[in-house]
Formats: C-alpha cells, structure tokens, sequence
C-alpha cells in the first residue's frame, strides 16, 4: 500500500513538472517585451554615416560623414541632396522653423539653409570657432562654441544668438578656461536657454532680462522634454531632472541594469526622453524614458550603433554609423502646426505689424487671426503670404486692441485648424518712450526759449 501512495506521489510530480514546463513559456511569452522593429529609410544614404540629424514637420535633414546634408520627405519617400555645405563636417543641426542651422567641427562656424531658395550661406563671424551646441528658439539659433589661440593652454568660451533678421551674431556668454574648453551644450525650454559645461553648474538665461542664473546642479548632456529639463551627469548613466517650477534636481533610474553604461546625448521625445550611448562593449545604444511609469526602454538593434536621433509625434528617426537612417514608429505624416511667429508682441497703436509664422503644412489660401476670448476680440490678418509649407507672412492691426495675450490661429483651405495657445501680446507702448519723447519736447521748447532770450538781449544792447 505504501509503495503504491510512493508511486502515486511520484507520479503527481512529474505531471507538475511537466504541466510547469509548459505553462512556463506561455506565462513568460506574455509579459516580454516585443523587439523594436527599426525600418531603413531606403536611397542614396543607406551606407552613410550620419553625423546629425533634424526633423523639420515634413522630414528629415540628415548630415553625412563628408559634410553633405540631405532631405528626406515623408511625402514622396525619397532624399534630395541639399547641396552643402560641402566638406564642412557637420556635427550639429537645429530647425528654427524656417530655416536650417548646421554647426561644424572643424572650424568653419554656423552655416544656414533656405529650403525656399535650395541655397547655403555662412552666417559669418564664427570663422575659427568650434562649434559644441545648438539651440533653435523659434526664430534665431544660440550657439555654443570655443577658440583656443596658440600655443593650446587657454580656451576662450562662447555662447552667441544668431538674429536671422539682423543677420548678425550676438555675444551671450563669454568665459575664459585653463587645458581644456567647456564645451557647452544648450537646450530651449520655449522661453529660456539652459546651458551645461560639465564642470559648471547647469544654467539659465532669460532673453527678456539677459539674466542668467544657478540651478544648483552640474551636468553635461541637456534636453528638455515636456515641462522639465534633462540632464545627465557627465558620460555616465546618470540623468537627473530638473523642475523649474519647483527649483529642485531628482534623479532617475539607471538607463540599463544589465551592465555599466553611459550616457552620450539626450534628445527630446514630447513629454518623454531619449538617451543614446553605450553599454559595457556595446556602442549605439537608445533608450526611451517613460516619466509616467519611471522606467526606462531599450529600443536598440544589434547590428545598429546610432550616433544621433530626433522625434517626430509618435516615431523616432536615428542616423547609424555607415548604415543611413533608420525610422521606428509608423511614418509620420505631415499635419499643421505652429512653431512660433515673430514678433510674438506689438503695441496696441501699431496699425501695420508685419509678423512672421513658422510651422507646417502651410497651405494655399490659408488664413491667420488673433484671439482674446476674455476681451471677445478678434484680430484677422491681412496680406497673408503663405511663402512655403512651413512659413506664413501677415500683417496686422493692433490699433486700439484689448491688452493681453491673444491665440495665434491658423487655418487652411477645408476648415482644418491649428491654435497656438497664447502666442501673442498685445502691449502698452512704453512709458519710458513716451517719458523719452516728452522730455525731448521739453528741452527742445527750453533751448528755444533760451534762444529766442539770448537774441532779445543782442537787440537791446545794439540799440
């Protein structure tokens, strides 16, 4: 009897075992995580270097090895070759929403691409600078750069603004350093600058105040995503995020638990982060960030080692060492929308503003209008432009306009719209101008009284 219980007690674990064995796989096979799936944008790069890249709201500029830039549009599917600026080597390009910045590395300053015109010019004065970062900000460009004189023991470090109206450099920054240069690089909330330099503390600039100020924090690689910005501690996987609200630095989970890491760019991806770097002996590595869940995703394939990437809504574009660009996510299709307009203000007795409106999917017949619902105003634009997919010219009429901010909307042809939120104001003129006028008044009716004194007196004594 006791040798049959044996038996049948054995026998009920093997079954176990056995019914485990198979469950098991099942179990695991639905909670992995599913391989991302990277598709090659087929063409004339497919076995180039990609040093930079961009998205411009219709595709793609992608910087090659030998400083060519080219232009892939989600439309047709296809690259063009931009046609410069050759032998540059590009390290660096930022979309200001009309037009495209590339930031060389070997001396040969900032360049600038007109899409409406197919043409490159040098924006000048940054001849001799290498250039480390740059930060589109809707209209111009910040650059970070660095110039050493010989013999190489001291480093003069810059960060300029570029009025593409002006067609001028402006100096924001300027630090001398001993050995070694700081290599800043930038990041563009949407109305401040924030600037790393590895050994000095993170930091903010207000372009209305030319302030800047201390967030209390080092670090090296800057994005900024959502409402916060991003920064990772050195080519380490540390990445701490800053909230300006707040004032305070918190620290994220580890970009990979499986090996040491480092992290060697961050990129903006909406409201969440990209990271690219390397793991252990594995280079060209991309993880995505999740502020929701506070984990972070491997979206690396093996035989890929990414050097650079941009978002695009829902999809991720990255340039490969020798392999072209790759895309994962759906193709993104081109939709209206509005990066900024310039200027974003003009006072209330301004019969003629001309203004500026970059973005996307442009088109024909398109219209603009300002909007204060709390005023019930509404402001139409007239001798609108529509100059390209991504650029709008108009007037407007401030005169006698409600005071405050107003929604800048755009709508093409078929009813489709787009808002944005607060993007213009309507002010005051100033009160040092006028006081300015006044006071001139002033003087010039005190010096003709004097005047008009003075000649009386040479009367008198001639009689």
């Amino acid at each position: 009897m006791e040798g049959c219980k044996s038996k049948l007690l054995i026998c009920l674990l093997f079954a176990l075992v056995l019914f485990g064995s198979l469950l098991l796989p099942i179990l695991l096979s639905g909670i992995a995580v599913a391989a991302p799936t990277w598709t090659q944008l087929t063409g004339g790069l497919a076995d180039q270097s990609i040093t930079a890249i961009e998205w411009d709201g219709a595709g793609v500029y992608a910087a090659v090895s030998n400083g060519n830039v080219w232009h892939y549009s989600v439309t047709t599917h296809t690259w063009s070759d931009t046609g410069g600026p050759q032998g540059k080597s590009i390290n660096h390009l930022a979309w200001s929403g009309t037009q495209l910045y590339a930031g060389t590395s070997n001396n040969f300053g900032v360049w600038r691409y007109d899409p409406k015109t197919g043409s490159w010019t040098d924006t000048g004065g940054l001849g001799g600078y290498f250039i480390t970062s740059l930060a589109a900000d809707g209209s111009g460009v910040y650059a970070g750069a660095y110039y050493t004189p010989m013999p190489l023991t001291y480093y003069y470090n810059w960060i300029f603004h570029y009025d593409p109206a002006a067609g001028a450099w402006s100096l924001v920054l300027f630090e001398g350093t001993a050995r070694n240069p700081l290599s800043y690089d930038l990041a563009w909330s949407g109305s401040s600058l924030y600037a790393s330099a590895g050994v000095l503390n993170v930091r903010r600039y207000e372009p209305r105040t030319g302030a800047w100020s201390d967030t209390g924090k080092t670090g090296t690689h800057l994005a900024w995503a959502g409402s916060a910005l991003y920064a990772s501690d050195g080519n380490t996987s540390v990445i701490n995020r800053y909230d300006p609200a707040t004032g305070n630095w918190t620290t994220l989970p580890p970009v990979s638990g499986s090996g040491p890491a480092a992290v060697t760019s961050l990129v903006s991806a909406g409201p969440s982060l990209l990271a690219l770097g390397y793991e252990s002996t594995t280079t060209g590595k991309v993880w995505r960030y999740d502020p929701g869940a506070g984990s972070w995703a491997d979206l690396s394939q093996a035989e890929l080692a990414f050097n650079c990437a941009v978002c695009a809504d829902s999809s991720i574009y990255a340039g490969a060492s020798g392999k072209g660009v790759w895309r994962l996510g759906p193709e993104v299709v081109p939709h209206l929308s509005i990066a900024s307009i310039a200027p974003n203000s003009g006072m209330d007795i301004n019969a003629g503003l001309a203004a500026t409106i970059a973005g996307s999917d442009f088109k024909a017949g398109a219209t603009v209008r300002l909007e204060n619902t709390s005023a019930a105003k509404v402001i139409d634009a007239t001798n609108v432009n529509v100059v390209s997919a991504n650029e709008i010219n108009c007037t407007f009429d401030l005169t006698g306009a409600a005071l405050g901010a107003y929604d800048l909307i755009v709508s093409n042809p078929g009813g489709n719209s787009v808002t944005l939120a607060g993007g213009f104001s309507v002010t005051a003129p100033s009160a040092c101008g006028f006081g300015s006028g006044l006071g001139m008044l002033m003087l010039g009716i005190s010096l003709g009284l004097l005047s008009l004194a003075g000649s009386i007196r040479v009367r008198h004594r001639k009689k």
